[in-house]
């Protein structure tokens, strides 16, 4: 069984796809260093947030998920580490029962935090990959406490209120706060300070993996909020958005073209900076294991940005949607040159495969039919005789 099970589960938008990412690229080297990352396949950490919230799955492997990392934690030796932000969601009856799944392992919890400043444009963009129509002007996570109400609600970015929840059963020092550093911080910095929380040695994981840019620009946002409410009825749902709108039209396309970085109004800055004091002072209240600096939590309420999604223009809307245009039809004729020639490969297979049947079938009449003459022969000789 593990020795001691680290629970890393949030914030939203506070790094965690780049930390997970990383652990799960170097999950070898990681287990070779005692450090367990549970799971048969990288989905396997959203698919059990579904059990432990007691949500319908989304899909067939997700009801065994769970319990394929609960049988893999529970038979490991050494440390292990379960990560998805969607955790920080559960409400604490079921994060003890979580909790209660992997005993007597010494459990931690986890919780990468981000200022707010940074952390509501991204989690309006994230909303708008999933079909949000508001705008960022507008834009107010769901309020309090309600972890069944959204995932993009104040529940999954709120640090006091998710380690109240996860934190009930356990000692203020196995609760670890890992800030995520200021703009301009190099980006292994964040993994440094995670790997401190979980006590393992930085060094072990091979950071040189390929950037994935899940931010759009600020006229691609816009743009995607206008085309959300245009989308048909067949593309709904927990399969069919986060493939076509959040994957393939979101990141892929949208995201890739860079754009202009956006934030908030000044106003709204100031004001979350206000929270964010009061969110630092209840963590220092609390007691926590704090690796980085509260102070990262605070913010810049001054700080200014070169885009702004309300205030893009009908050219830069247009132009944006030219190039969206040009760059589907290319992934269209992509798409569209290997379907044909899977088909090809498929009708020669078939070919192959009809081909091999004759010739097995007419083996086998000339394999019966020289059992049949064998046997007469050996009728004659007999009568002969």
């Amino acid at each position: 069984m593990a020795q001691e099970v680290f629970f890393h589960v949030g914030a939203l938008k506070s790094g965690t796809t780049y930390l997970q990412r990383v652990m799960w690229a170097n999950r070898d080297r990681l287990r070779d260093a005692g450090v367990l990352i549970p799971g048969k396949e990288f989905r396997d950490r959203v698919w059990a947030t579904q059990t432990v919230r007691e949500r319908s799955p989304v899909h067939a492997r997700a009801a065994e998920s769970w319990g394929i990392i609960v049988d893999q934690v529970n038979r490991f030796p050494g440390d292990a580490i379960i990560s998805h932000e969607y955790f920080g969601l559960a409400t604490a009856r079921q994060a003890q029962r979580a909790m209660a799944d992997v005993h007597p392992a010494e459990v931690h919890v986890v919780y990468t935090a981000r200022d707010l400043i940074r952390v509501l444009p991204a989690l309006w963009q994230e909303r708008v990959k999933f079909r949000h129509t508001g705008r960022l002007v507008d834009f107010e996570p769901e309020p309090g406490s309600d972890t069944s109400a959204s995932n993009f609600g104040w529940a999954g970015v709120d640090v006091v209120d998710a380690l109240r929840r996860w934190g009930e059963t356990v000692p203020p020092s196995h609760v670890h706060v890992v800030t995520v550093p200021p703009p301009g911080a190099p980006r292994e910095v964040l993994w440094q300070r995670f790997a401190e929380a979980c006590q393992f040695d930085p060094e072990v994981a091979d950071l040189d993996l390929p950037p994935v840019n899940e931010s759009m620009g600020a006229v691609e946002a816009e743009l995607l909020r206008r085309i959300n409410p245009r989308v048909g009825e067949e593309i709904r749902g927990p399969r069919e958005v986060p493939h076509w709108i959040r994957t393939y039209l979101g990141i892929q396309v949208l995201a890739s073209r860079g754009g202009l970085r956006f934030g908030l109004s000044p106003t709204r800055a100031k004001q979350l900076r206000e929270r964010s004091v009061e969110t630092t002072r209840a963590l220092r209240e609390a007691g926590y294991d704090i690796v980085g600096d509260l102070d990262d939590l605070l913010g810049d309420p001054d700080a200014s940005f070169p885009g702004d999604p309300d205030a893009a223009t009908d050219s830069e809307l247009l132009e944006t949607a030219l190039d969206v245009i040009a760059r589907m039809l290319s992934d269209y004729r992509e798409v569209s040159l290997e379907r044909k020639q899977l088909r090809q490969r498929l009708g020669r297979a078939q070919r192959e495969l009809r081909d091999s049947r004759e010739r097995a079938r007419r083996s086998g009449l000339a394999l019966r039919l020289r059992t049949t003459v064998d046997r007469a022969r050996r009728r004659l000789g007999r009568m002969s005789r």
